[in-house]
């Protein structure tokens, strides 16, 4: 009787406690039972929220290691206005007592729970509402800087980037100055969401110049590192990135920030300072994963003149012997690959990369890198089938990013310098055979015919011992000639076919026409088809391919020579202008044209157009582009290049002559009456009389499209070469390039649709 009168007496002098923890008394009980409330009852679980979610995110985050690591390892937060709009509502019933024994709304929380940062945002929200103690315009409960503070970490987290601002400002506010350094260092990452990073980069400057604790400190100094960077101040970023390492406590963050400023030095070409700080990083053991590309990208560095190339070779295979890192062995290969094309050694390297393809992936993006490579050995080679088909490979396999737009444009740049390449070797190899004597040509095919037999006895026995049934059914063999640079031609066959030919169809087996070709299993091997495509074939399957007449009568009547020799001659002039624009260059360009005007080409204007280019392309040495001038201007005296040289002030932009006009006119009303004969007619007209007219590129363009009704998209896209390159510096020339890509991005999608317009 007497504990439960003692009990209830308690219980009673407890409401009593709790009724007078007034947020509107400033006495030390209140301010005790608010903080020690706000921090229990929601700060705690909200900050345990936020770390859940940030370690969450950190160990599903994937670096990108050809890329500038971020100093987190967390994907960056962006700006996100479609975020959802948290807000606290009190529960019904909830009062002091329920506050301090968890009842009511916690169990209400537990049906509508949220989770990471809005978890976190909601309890802010909470601690604010309930905890707050404002009196007389000065808050008195110190936890109140701590919730603004997670608030606006909370929101910036979501992306809430203005939000956040208002948040963390509200901390610089409040008198508890405890929080106001993580508040302002908070308000720079915000403005950094909101692109405004010349502020962001300011307040971080300010902030590394006071006196921090060690962990901010760290926070402050590799942001600002970052920043700088970012802007362009690469010294200042390396300065500050080295005191981001001093003041950082925990090895794997350590290793993260050596690594990074290893990226910076190598961004900066101080690849020898580098090294020492890729070596830490392995030597920090932060994990399997930056062990093995701190050790791979310390030898990607490598420089002949700086480096010890054994040393960073013997690392690289000391790791495939350790199985700790079996993952990477792909990573490895990929790695003594880059250092023999370091040294020139193509052979080495091309061993090294199919090694790597043969591997596990550990990465897709060093798959493809490898892709690439291997595609670039091939394009060296000039084997663009091969090139076209590994840079295939590697966009397939890279995931987007601005690295796989720059092998999207490699590999669209390599499919039109291809299709050119090939058909010039054919056009070339048939015009080759077609001068030959009656005698010469059946002595020629009958050694070709002998060599077949051999090099078909040969496969056979291959096929059979490698066991590859889906390498057995559509065979070819090429009916291709190839001028060599000692200007003797060969019967292209199966034995000028590299070997690694063969290794690409062990690699992927048959490519066939799948988006998976990797791991077809198609008999059809699409890689022979569309080499045989592009430089002719005769099908082994037919009775007659040991016969010499089978090729004898293949051989094209002169009038049709004629025509290959006009078609070679404009492929040649636009594959070295390609080869100068897009590639880059300059010796392929130059050796393409030249080849061309020594050939000679058949039709003036394209020898015309050569003598320009050539010009053009050499503006550089003064001595050879006068060389060509000269040539240019002598020979060819009233051409429109030779106008252009001859009058440099002479442009696009002067008045036509009334007899231009109206012939631009006739063309133009010609051309929407659908009379396209008449406006091929028209053309050839105003090509002799106005060429050096500003509105002939005009005229071009109508003879384009009428080339398309009449000819087809082949002529039609001729034509917009032809506008792309001889007027290179033109608004008209993007148009005409515009126009192709187009086209191209069109026909590849619906073939039928554009061939139907």
């Amino acid at each position: 009787m007497l504990m439960s009168k003692i009990k209830s007496i308690g219980f009673i002098f407890l409401l009593f406690f709790l009724a007078g923890c007034s947020t509107k008394k400033d006495s030390l009980k209140n301010r005790y039972y608010h903080n020690l409330t706000a921090w229990f009852n929601t700060l705690f679980n909200g900050q345990e929220a936020i770390n859940q979610k940030l370690k969450e995110l950190e160990s599903n985050h994937q670096d990108n290691y050809f890329e500038i690591l971020n100093v987190d390892p967390l994907s960056e937060f962006k700006e996100n206005n479609d975020s959802e709009v948290i807000s606290y509502q009190p529960g019904k019933g909830i009062n002091m007592f329920s506050q301090i024994f968890n009842l009511g709304e916690n169990k209400q929380e537990e049906k509508n729970a949220k989770t990471g940062f809005e978890k976190a945002e909601e309890k802010a929200l909470k601690a604010i509402a309930e905890h707050s103690m404002l009196i007389r315009g000065k808050e008195r409960n110190r936890l109140m800087a701590r919730a603004y503070l997670m608030l606006g970490q909370a929101r910036y987290y979501q992306g809430k980037s203005m939000q956040a601002l208002e948040a963390l400002r509200e901390v610089q506010k409040l008198p508890f100055d405890k929080h106001h350094h993580q508040a302002i260092f908070f308000e720079a990452l915000a403005l950094q969401q909101l692109q405004n990073d010349a502020e962001a980069l300011e307040k971080l400057t300010e902030l590394a110049q006071k006196d921090l604790n060690r962990k901010l400190k760290a926070q402050v100094f590799k942001h600002l590192a970052q920043s700088q960077f970012l802007a362009g101040d690469e010294s200042s970023a390396i300065e500050n990135m080295k005191l981001a390492i001093d003041a950082t406590r925990n090895k794997k963050q350590q290793a993260r920030l050596n690594f990074i400023l290893a990226q910076y030095l190598t961004h900066t070409k101080a690849y020898k300072d580098a090294a020492p700080y890729f070596a830490k990083a392995y030597k920090l053991k932060p994990g399997f994963e930056m062990e093995a590309r701190a050790k791979l990208f310390k030898a990607l560095n490598f420089q002949p003149e700086h480096q010890n190339y054994f040393s960073l070779k013997e690392d690289l295979q000391q790791l495939l012997k350790k199985g700790t890192y079996k993952k990477y062995y792909n990573e490895f290969y990929y790695g003594l690959g880059k250092l023999e094309l370091k040294r020139d050694s193509l052979s080495l390297a091309k061993n090294y990369f199919e090694k790597a393809l043969l591997e596990d992936i550990s990465d897709e993006k060093f798959r493809g890198e490898t892709f690439a490579e291997m595609a670039d050995i091939y394009f060296r080679n000039s084997d663009y089938i091969y090139a076209a088909a590994y840079y295939d490979s590697a966009v397939a396999k890279y995931p987007e990013s601005t690295r796989k737009t720059e092998l999207q444009e490699n590999q669209k740049a390599l499919n039109s310098i291809k299709s050119k390449y090939y058909t010039i070797r054919k056009n070339d190899s048939i015009i080759a055979i077609a001068k030959m004597e009656p005698k010469k040509q059946e002595e020629f095919f009958k050694n070709f015919i002998e060599n077949l037999k051999i090099q078909d006895e040969n496969k056979i026995n291959q096929e059979q011992e490698i066991n590859q049934n889906f390498y057995t059914d559509n065979q070819n063999i090429n009916f291709s000639f190839e001028e060599r640079k000692r200007g003797k031609f060969y019967f292209y066959n199966p034995s000028t076919q590299s070997a690694g030919e063969q290794k690409f169809i062990n690699l992927w087996g048959n490519r066939g026409l799948n988006d998976d070709w990797r791991f077809s299993t198609a008999a059809a091997s699409s890689i022979k088809q569309e080499k045989a495509m592009l430089t002719g074939v005769a099908d082994i399957s037919n009775p007659r391919r040991y016969e010499v007449s089978y090729y004898i009568e293949k051989i094209p009547n002169p009038e049709l020579v004629e025509n290959l020799k006009v078609e070679r001659d404009s492929l040649s002039l636009l594959l070295g202008v390609e080869y100068y624009e897009v590639l880059k260059n300059q010796s392929l360009a130059n050796q393409t044209l030249k080849d061309l005007l020594n050939s000679p080409p058949t039709r003036q204007e394209v020898k015309e157009e050569t003598l320009y280019q050539l010009y053009r392309i050499n503006t550089k040495d003064e001595t050879l582009a006068q060389q060509y001038k000269n040539q240019l201007t002598s020979e060819f005296p009233k051409s429109i290049f030779s106008q252009y040289l001859l009058h440099p002030q002479k442009s696009l932009k002067n008045s036509n002559s009334t007899a231009a006009m109206q012939i631009y006119n006739q063309i133009y009303d010609l051309y929407a009456q659908q009379n396209f004969e008449g406006v091929h007619e028209l053309y050839q007209k105003a090509q002799t009389n106005f060429a050096e007219e500003p509105i002939f590129i005009k005229i071009e363009f109508i003879e384009a499209f009428s080339l398309i009704k009449t000819h087809g998209a082949e002529d039609y896209l001729k034509a917009l070469e032809r506008i792309s390159t001889q007027y290179t510096q033109s608004p008209e020339a993007q148009h005409a390039r515009q126009l192709i890509n187009d086209f191209n991005a069109k026909f590849k999608k619906n073939p039928s649709a554009i061939i139907g317009q």
